[in-house]
């Protein structure tokens, strides 16, 4: 959880990424994060699966590290994209979001 707090991302913020990323296939909401930060709540291989990808870190180097394997992770270019982003303000974010909902 410390990494995704390196990335800027809080826990409300983490849960609505996650739901983006997986095309709102999941949702977990912002005290399930919170919990499996403070050991609360058990970590699940596709929690993992979808944090794999919000981390930018390969699902294989996750298992090592955490003897689960991740289920279901998502574009792995997502990861890329959300490291790239967290520089940018929150105007720009907003005219980023703008622009892609343009594009659609």
């Amino acid at each position: 959880m410390r990494l995704l707090a390196n990335r800027n991302l809080s826990p409300a913020s983490i849960a609505r990424a996650t739901y983006r990323v997986t095309k709102g296939a999941r949702y977990w909401s912002a005290s399930t994060y919170i919990g499996v930060s403070s050991g609360r709540t058990e970590l699940t291989p596709e929690l993992l699966g979808d944090l794999a990808v919000l981390l930018n870190v390969p699902a294989t180097e996750l298992e090592a590290l955490t003897g689960i394997t991740p289920v279901g992770t998502p574009d792995p270019e997502v990861g890329e994209l959300a490291w790239e982003c967290r520089r940018l303000s929150a105007d720009q974010l907003a005219h980023l979001r703008q622009f892609t909902k343009s594009l659609a």
